[in-house]
């Protein structure tokens, strides 16, 4: 059985396109509605075509290493 946050998440990811909606926010439990935000962002990032934050440090880094060469 998956935790709630993690179906949370889940749940966030598969609504992307469908909902802008987030169905934790009332609850009043911000953790739960959190996840579910995340899960919908990183849809939504995906489906940009925007990369992971990590590959964007990466270039960052990349491009200052070279300005400061």
């Amino acid at each position: 059985m998956a935790h709630r946050l993690v179906i949370a998440y889940r749940e966030g990811r598969k609504a992307f396109g469908h909902t802008l909606n987030n169905p934790y926010a009332g609850v009043g439990d911000r953790a739960v509605a959190r996840m579910w935000r995340l899960g919908w962002q990183r849809a939504a990032e995906e489906s940009r075509g925007i990369p992971p934050e990590a590959e964007r440090i990466e270039r960052l880094r990349a491009e200052i290493d070279a300005l400061l060469d």
